[in-house]
């Protein structure tokens, strides 16, 4: 017996502690937060972590594009939305290339125009847009509101 799931990284990891303490397989075909790989012996996953996306996206920021300067707009209380921007910004940095800004997308007080424009102001050339399902609006505010000023990297 085993479990197909779950969709998020979040629910993935909360229940997944449950299914290892109680010896029951899990697969989850979308969860990608590299602390699923931790989880123990009975936590399974079809699709590479946030490991590989990471440094995807650091990849082709700094040697694609040619940019080096981002703002990052991710979720702070999503784990995969933390986990994306953790591999991403490591990866960045070993590439040379720079976060010259952060935004929460969950933060009550979000302000897209605003972070879009302190974004600018501290130098910014690419915009990083990382969310969750919960913050996708926040994250189509953004692109919106930025106007093709800055290079969109999701």
């Amino acid at each position: 017996m085993g479990v197909v799931g779950h969709f998020s990284s979040d629910v993935s990891l909360e229940a997944g502690t449950v299914y290892e303490k109680g010896q029951l397989a899990m697969i989850s075909p979308t969860s990608t937060s590299v602390k699923l790989s931790s989880l123990g012996n009975y936590i399974f996953r079809t699709v590479p972590s946030d490991q590989l996306a990471g440094q995807a996206l650091a990849n082709y920021l700094t040697n694609k594009s040619g940019l080096q300067k981002t703002a990052i707009f991710f979720n702070s209380s999503s784990n995969y939305s933390q986990s994306i921007k953790n591999e991403f910004t490591k990866n960045l940095a070993q590439n040379n290339g720079e976060v010259v800004a952060e935004f929460d997308l969950g933060n009550t007080s979000f302000s897209p125009k605003a972070n879009v424009d302190v974004a600018i102001s501290q130098g910014a050339e690419v915009i990083t847009l990382l969310p969750n399902e919960k913050t996708r609006n926040q994250s189509l505010q953004v692109v919106q509101v930025n106007q093709g000023r800055l290079l969109l990297l999701d």
